[in-house]
Formats: C-alpha cells, sequence, structure tokens
C-alpha cells in the first residue's frame, strides 16, 4: 500500500472514531437530561412542597436524600414505663464535665452503650437544663437558637431545643436530624402570647414548630424535647414515640419525615381528634366522634373504649372557644376543675359504662363552637381526684 494511502486510511479512520464518540456522547448527555427532567417531574408530583419552600427546600432535599427516612421496623421502649425519672448519667454531671456541648456528649456516650437508654440521655439532658424562652412568646424578641447558643444561656424555643438535641448526637457519631414543621393549629399557646404580639404579627404562623429524627438500631426515631420539658415532673411522652402518636400533633414540612406508610396531607392532619400520648400507652380507643370538628345538635356523644384492665375513670368538660380558648397543652397539670375554671367550663354530667366502652353526653347550653377535654383521672385514698391527665382534645359545632 502506498505511504501516502495508507496515511489517508489512518486519519480517516480516527475521524470516524472521534465522530462517533461525539454522537454517542450527545445521545448519553441527553438520556441524561430526559432522566433529570423525568425525575425532577417524580419529585414535584410526590413532594410539591420542596420547590414553593425556596429557603430551606434545596439544604431538605440533600437532607432526605442523605438520610433516606423511612417508617421504623422495630419500635422503641415508649413510653418508658421502666425509666419514669431521669437517666441518672445526667443527674450526676459535675461543672468540669458541662464545659462544652462535645465533653457532656462525650461522656454520656462512655457511660451509657445501650442505644437507647443513650438516647433518653441526651433527651434528659437538653429537657432538665433548658428552660423554655417565654420571653419570645411575650415580647418577640427572638435570641440566637444555634445550638453553642442555648447551651451557654440555658434559654431556647422550639428550634434551639433541637439544635442542641442534634449537635449532642452528632458529637458522638448519631444520625440526627432537625426537622420543621407546624403543630394542629388548636394546640398553639395562644393563652401565653400577649395581644399585643398576636396584632403587630398578624401575618406570623405561630403553628410553627420543630423537633428531630434521630437513628436508633438502623430505625428512624422520632423526639420532640420542647413538648418533654415540663416544670411539674419528668417527661418522656415524646421521646421516640410511633409515628402514628405524632402526627396526631406534628406535622413535619417533608412527609417523608411523617415515617408513615401512608403520609397523611395537611387536611386530613388537622381533621384528626386530638389525641394525647397517655391516650395510647393505656390503648384507649374512641368509637365516636371521628372528626375534628364534629356537627352536632344540642347533644354531643362520645363513646371511649377501655380495656378490661383499665382502672382509671374518665370525665369530660367543654367551653365555648370564643369565650374560653383551651387546649390540652395550655391547660395546667394540677386539678383543671377550679373554682376559676368553672365559670367558664361545663363539665358533661351524663356518663354511664357498658362494659368496656364508657359512653358521655355534652349538653350544650347554645348554638356555637365548643372545645370539649377528655380526662383520666385515678381516686385517691382521701376522695380527691389525683393523678388527672388530658387524654382527648374534641371539638363541636352545635347547630
Amino acid at each position: 500500500m502506498p505511504p501516502d494511502f495508507e496515511s489517508d486510511f489512518v486519519k480517516a479512520a480516527r475521524n470516524l472514531k472521534q465522530k462517533n464518540r461525539k454522537a454517542l456522547e450527545q445521545r448519553i448527555g441527553k438520556l441524561f437530561l430526559i432522566f433529570a427532567i423525568l425525575l425532577v417531574a417524580i419529585i414535584l408530583q410526590a413532594n410539591p412542597s420542596l420547590f414553593t419552600h425556596s429557603s430551606n427546600s434545596s439544604q431538605d432535599f440533600i437532607t432526605r436524600l442523605k438520610y433516606n427516612p423511612i417508617p421504623p421496623s422495630l419500635t422503641s421502649p415508649w413510653a418508658w414505663k421502666n425509666h419514669e425519672t431521669i437517666h441518672p448519667i445526667v443527674t450526676s454531671l459535675t461543672p468540669d464535665i458541662e464545659k462544652s456541648i462535645k465533653s457532656v456528649a462525650d461522656y454520656i456516650a462512655q457511660q451509657e452503650s445501650d442505644p437507647y437508654l443513650l438516647i433518653k440521655a441526651l433527651h434528659d439532658y437538653v429537657i432538665s437544663r433548658l428552660t423554655y424562652d417565654l420571653n419570645v412568646l411575650k415580647t418577640g424578641i427572638r435570641p440566637a437558637q444555634d445550638a453553642q447558643t442555648v447551651f451557654s444561656t440555658r434559654k431556647a424555643v422550639c428550634e434551639g431545643y433541637a439544635n442542641l438535641f442534634m449537635a449532642l448526637g452528632r458529637e458522638i457519631g448519631v444520625e440526627v436530624v432537625f426537622i420543621g414543621g407546624k403543630i394542629r393549629r388548636d394546640l398553639v399557646p395562644v393563652d401565653l402570647i400577649p395581644m399585643t404580639i398576636r396584632l403587630l404579627n398578624s401575618n406570623y404562623d405561630w403553628t410553627l414548630h420543630a423537633w428531630n429524627a434521630v437513628k436508633v438500631a438502623d430505625n428512624w426515631q422520632l423526639v420532640d424535647t420542647t413538648w418533654d420539658d415540663s416544670d411539674s415532673a419528668y417527661s418522656a411522652d415524646y421521646l421516640m414515640p410511633p409515628p402514628e402518636v405524632m402526627i396526631t400533633s406534628h406535622f413535619p414540612e417533608q412527609s417523608d419525615w411523617q415515617l408513615l406508610h401512608s403520609p397523611k396531607n395537611q387536611d386530613s392532619f388537622e381533621k384528626q381528634l386530638i389525641l394525647t400520648p397517655e391516650f395510647f400507652i393505656h390503648k384507649l380507643q374512641i368509637i365516636s366522634p371521628m372528626e375534628y370538628p364534629t356537627d352536632v345538635p344540642r347533644k354531643a356523644l362520645i363513646e371511649v373504649k377501655k380495656p378490661l384492665t383499665y382502672q382509671k375513670e374518665i370525665v369530660a368538660f367543654f367551653a365555648e372557644r370564643k369565650k374560653f380558648g383551651f387546649s390540652v397543652w395550655s391547660l395546667p397539670d394540677s386539678n383543671p376543675f377550679t373554682a376559676e375554671n368553672r365559670a367558664n367550663v361545663k363539665i358533661c354530667q351524663s356518663q354511664y359504662n357498658e362494659g368496656e366502652i364508657t359512653k358521655i353526653s355534652c349538653q350544650f347550653p347554645d348554638r356555637g363552637d365548643y372545645q370539649v377535654i377528655l380526662f383520666s383521672f385515678e381516686q385517691g385514698n382521701d376522695n380527691v381526684r389525683k393523678k388527672i391527665s388530658p387524654i382527648v382534645q374534641l371539638r363541636f359545632n352545635v347547630l
């Protein structure tokens, strides 16, 4: 073969190879673009809020991809019936240990090997060291809520509680996520917010809330340290409860963090009955009503199914919402049947038991919007009601 012809042949083969490579790269690029568009469309259909809440959407998307939230296959030791007091490690901490977030987290991790009790200890540290900053509600002035600030000041609102719990966990390699979302509209502690603040912030969404998800034994669990911080007694009601318990009051911005196989939307979330953790702990069941709110004539019938082993009594009281707003959260832990409350609150007197079913009839005085709360209580030896706990919040539109 002549030298020139051989050179031309090699050059032509090389050019053809380059053309084929460019064509293949173009095809791959087009296929990748189509795949990316389809992926975005699927994500948009499943979670439209991801693209409508621009401030945190990219961070939320990255967080969800990184942590892959799925419903737990193993339950936690909730409701800690054998652990009704603060973790002893937390009570034994000395000032030299509490010098930093890292030193606290490291010490707790060194002392506690059980993965669930480790999370309990972190939870207990947060609720025992922080105080809810009511001045934020009263003045509208919001100090910094980063973990270091609340660790130093010992004051926070929900964001600060969640940030400190997350920081403690991540210091020792625990996967913890900050969850932003909302609580039920009728659970907002409006009575703690001065009217002037509400008027000055008329567009503010008072349902906004923050809590955490934490991975334990390869399962995601939910934790709300803010709602477990009580001045009266130790509480672990919101320490890794089943997702079915959390969704009755907490609605995360990203639906994956409901950790439910069938997530709820905002409408179905608000229409649920408001049930407290104690309701689930004692395996109670509401037979009627089934929606929130419920339209009724002047009388409402409430039916609660109780296990045969349930020894407590159940009572109910009501008040007209526009005259005396209240919720299971805003009521005090002490006896709610005080002289002050009786001026606005009426007890549902008609009550009878049929085996496992307790039936309560509430007679409303007039048309209007009424709130009804069911309480469980134990009778003391001195014939005084004690250990009174709210278990159900209902709402009736009296026609």
